[in-house]
């Protein structure tokens, strides 16, 4: 019973891992993504219901969105990706990790030697300015409930019109719901290891280039059947280190500018150009819902899958696009609308004997 009391205390105390920040801010890879050993990687393999938890990783120095040490849930990077068939995608520098990016330093190059190209045409192919803009990708430990002998498994999927964007906006629309009663969602801890959530994913299927894969169409969030077990939690690996393992060094990014990808479009890239041509974040980013699209087809092929332009909004907000006139990117990205995206909500509680439950008989023993 002490050790019962203990734990409550200890649970109270405990900060538990917030989705709250998340919702409001919320590598080369050419033969698919690299894993550590034993870790297998998480896809949507038949339309239906899928039951899953997502394990928190201890955030590393490099992380954007905590402190060194904190648990955190998902790791959002960006990619330049279907430009080259020598790569399936490239972890952005400049965007990933604020670090000069030798692939936006030759996009802007492109800019500049013929900026109205910036842009195609309504349903024509893509420019390779466009293409190299960087697009958002996020990687999550999941642990699904279905398939709990694969252990952690870790789900790298597009951001905008997925996975990632669902969860958000499932989270804010709970959370608004939640606070205009004067309480707190429970929702908005969905990935935390005693307080989580189930995330019940429905997928459907869909077609792209005569290929068949798997989409989720929708999110709701359940009660854990059960506790996610210690040594589960445990073996979560770290995704700041696996985005690391993906991702290029700026050394190699600038032999391959430098040699195959200048060499396709005869743009000059001497070392006495480098201070002129560097990226001018306030001359030629575009804005983020203009630009940032993805597409829907992430898992349809992994070896030679290529990007397409899906996002019809290109030309809707300007005709007339002027590269210079755009604001600056904001690193924050914004929740996205509760109308669209919003699955149905949860059912309410009236009581919630259920935490006690959820507990780990060694909850002392967690690793966060």
């Amino acid at each position: 019973m002490a050790k019962s009391k203990r734990q409550r205390e200890e649970r109270e105390k405990r900060k538990k891992i917030s989705a709250k920040k998340y919702t409001e801010t919320s590598g080369k890879s050419q033969t698919g993504l690299k894993l550590p050993d034993g870790v297998k990687q998480f896809k949507f393999l038949k339309a239906g219901r899928y039951y899953i938890d997502i394990i928190p990783f201890t955030a590393s120095s490099k992380n954007p969105d905590v402190n060194e040490g904190e648990p955190y849930f998902v790791r959002t990077y960006y990619v330049h990706k279907g430009f080259s068939e020598d790569y399936k995608s490239i972890v952005c520098l400049r965007k990933t990790f604020d670090k000069p990016c030798p692939l936006c330093n030759f996009r802007t190059k492109l800019i500049a030697k013929n900026p109205e190209r910036v842009r195609s045409e309504r349903g024509a192919p893509q420019t390779l300015a466009e293409k190299l803009y960087p697009k958002t990708r996020q990687l999550w430990n999941v642990w699904d409930r279905q398939d709990k002998e694969s252990g952690v498994q870790v789900f790298e999927a597009a951001y905008n019109k997925s996975f990632g964007e669902k969860i958000a906006a499932y989270v804010s629309a709970s959370c608004e719901e939640a606070e205009a009663e004067g309480k707190e969602s429970e929702d908005e801890f969905f990935a935390d290891p005693i307080d989580g959530k189930t995330i019940v994913v429905t997928t459907t299927e869909d077609t792209y280039d005569g290929r068949k894969f798997f989409q989720p169409t929708s999110i709701t969030m359940k009660d854990r059947e059960s506790p996610v077990p210690t040594s589960v939690l445990k073996k979560a690996p770290s995704l700041d280190e696996i985005l690391e393992m993906n991702t290029m060094s700026a050394k190699d990014m600038e032999a391959y500018v430098n040699g195959t990808l200048s060499s396709t479009t005869a743009i000059a890239t001497d070392d006495d150009e480098d201070e002129d041509d560097e990226f001018d974040e306030d001359e030629f980013e575009n804005d983020e819902d203009d630009y940032d699209d993805e597409d829907d087809y992430d898992d349809v092929d992994e070896d030679d899958e290529q990007d397409e332009d899906e996002d019809e909004d290109y030309d809707d907000e300007e005709e007339d696009y002027d590269e210079e006139e755009d604001e600056p990117v904001s690193r924050k990205r914004k929740a996205p609308p509760k109308k669209t995206t919003r699955a149905k909500a949860p059912a309410k509680k009236t009581s919630k004997p259920a935490k006690k439950s959820r507990r780990n008989s060694d909850d002392d023993d967690l690793p966060f």
